[in-house]
């Protein structure tokens, strides 16, 4: 990886070092020694390494570090060439490494821009956040029963340490999703036929972190659950739905993008249940844990 001061997230580059290590379940290979042992095989001219969401991070730091370790893999020097397919993810460093890696590999990158994850993590980006839905719910600082929201956002977006070097690709391809009026009843349906279940399920492994977040009791949490549930659903559905809808059934974006996301879907379901509830009930505890840091904070400001 470069060395000329560029930097990456720390989640980034544990993501990269278990990826980097974890070896094929058929092969038993890493896939440094999957290139080495089958490169003479493979008439390639060109490597192409794809991500949605977290993978979309991870992939360009994947292929610079594939480019920099290329002597591993291609020690007869072929000439192949190392391209990133990047779908809806998140900044993985700051501007020198975008400059490096955009010198070593060639970036493809699109993202919704009605997409909260790739907002993350170039300053002016994560300030688009808070207002970010407002088409479809209003201000979050204004209604009731938003707070598991609000706190939520608030929480993410302090996430940068400062000062913010953050940037996001050059010359990437954008696309704003749109919901219809149908894609919002399916939305509602769906959280009104499971919410029970899930508010259940949330309130037995979260209570106190959610009435703290909410400032309400346990017998009060339902309507913040379901409002945080419906925010969360537009959120799934402008992060992985409309992909598939704006480019998969958009002629004037290159046949190439079409072709890289159909190599492997961005579609699929969460392999559980209980691994979203898990995901919650940990982002719930930090949440609950930076409201109570800010709200002493405050009030040592005022006292």
């Amino acid at each position: 990886m470069p060395t000329n001061g560029a930097h990456i997230a720390f989640g980034t580059a544990e993501a990269l070092r278990i990826t980097w290590n974890t070896k094929d379940v058929d092969s038993r290979l890493t896939p440094i020694e999957y290139l080495k042992n089958n490169l003479e095989n493979l008439a390639c001219e060109r490597i192409t390494i794809t991500g949605h969401s977290l993978g979309g991070a991870i992939t360009p730091v994947l292929a610079t570090a594939l480019a920099d370790h290329s002597s591993h893999w291609n020690p007869s020097r072929r000439q192949i060439s190392i391209d990133a397919y990047i779908f809806a993810g998140p900044t993985p460093g700051d501007e020198a490494f975008r400059t490096y890696t955009e010198k070593r590999v060639k970036i493809n990158s699109i993202y919704n821009t009605t997409d909260i994850v790739p907002h993350a993590w170039q300053q002016n980006m994560l300030d688009e956040i808070p207002t970010l839905f407002d088409p479809w719910f209003g201000p979050i600082t204004n209604g009731q029963h938003r707070e598991i929201v609000h706190w939520t956002i608030q929480y993410i977006i302090s996430l940068p340490q400062t000062p913010n070097t953050y940037k996001r690709w050059n010359n990437e391809k954008t696309f704003s999703g749109q919901l219809s009026p149908d894609d919002g009843y399916e939305i509602v349906k769906g959280i009104n036929k499971s919410s029970k279940a899930v508010i259940k399920r949330l309130k037995k492994k979260s209570a106190d972190q959610l009435c703290n977040i909410t400032g309400v009791s346990k017998d009060q949490l339902d309507p913040y659950i379901i409002f945080f549930l419906k925010y969360f659903a537009v959120l799934g559905a402008q992060h992985v739905a409309q992909y598939q809808k704006h480019i998969l059934n958009n002629p004037t974006f290159v046949t190439e993008l079409k072709d890289a996301l159909k190599s492997k879907s961005i579609i699929s379901k969460l392999k559980a249940a209980n691994e979203a509830l898990e995901v919650l009930t940990t982002l719930f505890g930090k949440v609950s844990d930076f409201k109570r840091k800010n709200s002493q904070s405050r009030a040592s400001t005022t006292s």
